[in-house]
Formats: structure tokens, sequence, C-alpha cells
């Protein structure tokens, strides 16, 4: 029990990290097929999609912009509070 209480943040990010891509993939997989049906080509199956450079180039570009917006975020507070303007006086 100790061990699941230590590992908790750590295990509930994995489901997060696990249950969105599971999504990317299943939304992703229905938009390519369309795209494909609109230009009368073969649909793809799940596992090709998956291994698709469509579904690589997706994940790529999410977590592209999610680090570039978790690094300003990292930065901004870096910032703010060594300039002292993220800090709330007490005297005011």
């Amino acid at each position: 029990m100790r061990w699941l209480r230590l590992r908790a943040l750590l295990l509930a990010n994995l489901a997060l990290f696990a249950l969105f891509m599971v999504g990317v993939l299943l939304t992703g997989h229905a938009h390519e097929n369309e795209d494909l049906t609109d230009h009368d080509q073969p649909t793809q199956m799940l596992a090709q999609y998956a291994g698709s450079s469509s579904f690589g180039e997706t994940v790529f570009e999410n977590w592209e912009s999610e680090f570039l917006q978790m690094g300003m975020y990292v930065l901004l507070t870096i910032f703010l509070v060594s300039e002292g303007l993220g800090r709330v006086s007490s005297t005011g």
C-alpha cells in the first residue's frame, strides 16, 4: 500500500497519458479515414494508422505546443519570482 501511495501521482499521470493517447489515436484514425474516403482512397486499419506518419505528426505537434507552453510558464515564474513581481505583500 505504501508503494502505491508513494507513486500515486506518477500512476495517475501515466493512466491519464494512456487515456489521452488512445483518444488521439481513435479520433485521428476516424478523421484520417474520413479524409481517405472523401478522396476515394482505401481506409486504414487502426494499427496501420498507429504506425503512420500522420499519427506521429499529430502527436509531435501536440507535444511541441505543450512543451512550449510549459516552458513559458517556467520562464515567467522564474522571472517573476526572481524579480519579486510575483510576491504578494502581507502589508497592504
